[in-house]
């Protein structure tokens, strides 16, 4: 683990992220503090973790493991996106506005 904190440190400055990855030479990656994914297909996934969530693209993609936070992704990588995990609005946290909202139709 020391080398993704001096990675962290030295790329990712003040970001903290609630991830981990590595890639391989000739595509696949492995990834730490996956809460769950989605998406799949040879294509595309998006993995969930809890401060966010990665959409991952390439080719040939398929799951190599999947265990207690753990995932890896056999196949050929392209690119990666990241989407920080939004604060729900205050407005909308309570019953009374959601319901309020369903009735008006979302106006």
């Amino acid at each position: 683990m020391r080398l993704f904190n001096e990675i962290g440190g030295n790329l990712l400055r003040n970001v903290a992220p609630k991830g981990r990855c590595l890639f391989f030479t000739g595509g696949g990656g492995y990834f730490q503090g996956v809460k769950s994914f989605d998406g799949f297909s040879p294509k595309t996934v998006t993995l969930r973790f809890s401060g966010g969530s990665l959409k991952v693209t390439g080719e040939n993609f398929s799951v190599g493991k999947f265990q207690s936070g753990d995932f890896e992704l056999l196949g050929r990588i392209f690119s990666m996106e990241y989407f920080t995990a939004a604060a729900p609005a205050n407005k909308a946290a309570t019953p009374e506005i959601a319901a309020q909202a369903a009735k008006d139709g979302g106006k």
